[in-house]
Order: C-alpha cells, then structure tokens, then sequence
C-alpha cells in the first residue's frame, strides 16, 4: 500500500465520484512493481459494477492520471497468460504544491512555475500502454 500515491491521489487528482474512488483503490494497491487490484476489488471500492470500474479507469486513463499496462502485472509465479492489467497512479504534485503531508499550494507570486508535472501516460520499453478510447490495448477484454 502506498500511503504517499492515496494522499497525492487525493489532494492532486482532476477525477470525481467513481473515478476518483477507482483511482484511490488504485493507489491504496501501489508498490514497487505497479498495482493490480481486480475490476471487482475497484467495483467494491466505489459500491459500482465491474463495467462502472472500466469506464472509471478510462476516464482516469484520459485524464492522464493512470496508464495501463494490459497484463502488464503479476509475479514471476503468475502465468503469463493469467496476468492481471497493471496500473501506475501518475498523478503529481503540482509545481506550486509545498510537498508536506497537507499538500498545500504555494501561492503563485511565491513561485511563478504554477502548472503541474507531466502526467501524460509513458510508454516504457515498448510495452502497449491504454492511453484512450480506441487506442491500442485494453481494459479486462473490453476497451475503455
């Protein structure tokens, strides 16, 4: 669990309702190799259906707040054929946030960089990342 990616979750994400509720589920499962929590873990998170969650993570995908890695999760025990899609929270702190556990802005005369870090979804080493509807890659079976 990843206390720092909720928080920022929390304070920094554009999401509301559903999708914001997905993605905190998402960063409550992040660790060192990603997180992969089931469509119906996420569905019991927010109290939706499995298809609630997979529009939520497409809007979030949209956002640029998470990217997908389409059986991109797992250990070196999961079969490759059984893996799990892989989420990465890329939501930021802004320039202008102070970075303590308030996360508080800064005002901007302070620091004139107001705006926030990339938070577009990277493509790493070539692997297919969902990025929106329609592109490469899905969510589960189904595109987002």
């Amino acid at each position: 669990m990843s206390v720092e990616a909720m928080a920022i979750a929390l304070h920094h994400s554009r999401a509301k309702g559903t999708p914001k509720v997905v993605l905190l589920g998402i960063a409550n499962h992040d660790g060192d190799g990603g997180s992969w929590p089931s469509i119906s873990t996420l569905a019991r998170y927010a109290n939706v259906d499995g298809r609630s969650v997979q529009r939520a993570i497409g809007q979030l995908v949209h956002l640029g707040e998470v990217s997908v890695r389409v059986q991109g999760g797992g250990d070196r025990s999961t079969r490759s054929d059984q893996r799990p899609n892989r989420y990465d929270v890329l939501v930021m702190c802004p320039e202008t946030c102070d970075r303590t556990k308030n996360h508080r802005l800064i005002d901007p005369v302070d620091n004139p960089q107001n705006g926030v870090t990339n938070m577009s979804p990277r493509d790493g080493n070539g692997v297919t990342l969902v990025t929106q509807r329609g592109d490469a890659g899905d969510v589960n079976g189904v595109t987002p």
